[in-house]
């Protein structure tokens, strides 16, 4: 085994320790019949089973909010947008060392680190929360990502259909629109594209 798979192994199995962490604590706050901790963080994820970047500053913007009424205003949310950041920096170590990546690996690892203590030194602290309040919370936020997913989806769908005679391929409106209409990867809008027309395709009728 060279050094950088050394290293590679290092940083999946940090990833895959604090993602098991993780998973213990909210197992600790979010109780059934309140959504599991995989559909607490399906939401993060893009059409290819990855966490883009943009995901993580978004997180880490909320993250380090140092307003203490913005921070009351979030109210349970807040440690909860903190669980997924530290979530979502492990799954892009993990990722970033399967692909290689072993520079981009460590960084991610040591936001990972950074954020989940943050969790659980609060874990029996201030962070406590009755059973109803912690539903209503996880519920919200997964509500909350998958209406953002789904306007972004309409957003971009709206502007491929007005924009489409004006590109000579699908990939370079793809392309247009992830970097001037909505902020995600090309990956996602470009297979919202396909699905798109697959659909509008099938219901077509025959000719």
């Amino acid at each position: 085994m060279t050094e950088r798979q050394k290293a590679a192994q290092l940083i999946f199995n940090g990833a895959e320790r604090i993602e098991s962490g993780l998973r213990d604590i909210y197992g600790q706050w979010c109780k059934p019949p309140e959504p599991a901790f995989d559909e607490f963080t399906a939401p993060l994820f893009n059409s290819e089973n990855r966490i883009e970047h943009s995901t993580i500053e978004r997180l880490d913007v909320i993250a380090r909010e140092v307003d203490l009424g913005v921070i009351e205003k979030w109210g349970d949310a807040y440690p909860l947008h903190v669980m997924q950041l530290a979530f979502a920096c492990a799954v892009s170590a993990a990722e970033a060392a399967t692909d290689g990546d072993t520079i981009a690996g460590w960084q991610h690892l040591n936001s990972a680190y950074f954020w989940y203590g943050q969790i659980d030194g609060r874990e029996w602290g201030s962070w406590e929360y009755e059973t109803h309040q912690k539903k209503r919370t996880v519920t919200k936020l997964i509500a909350d990502r998958h209406r953002e997913n789904r306007e972004n989806k309409a957003i971009a769908l709206a502007w491929y259909d007005d924009h489409r005679p004006e590109f000579t391929s699908d990939e370079d409106i793809a392309f247009e629109i992830s970097k001037k209409v909505v902020p995600l990867a090309f990956s996602t809008v470009f297979g919202w594209i396909k699905a798109h027309k697959k659909a509008r395709k099938s219901r077509q009728p025959p000719s």
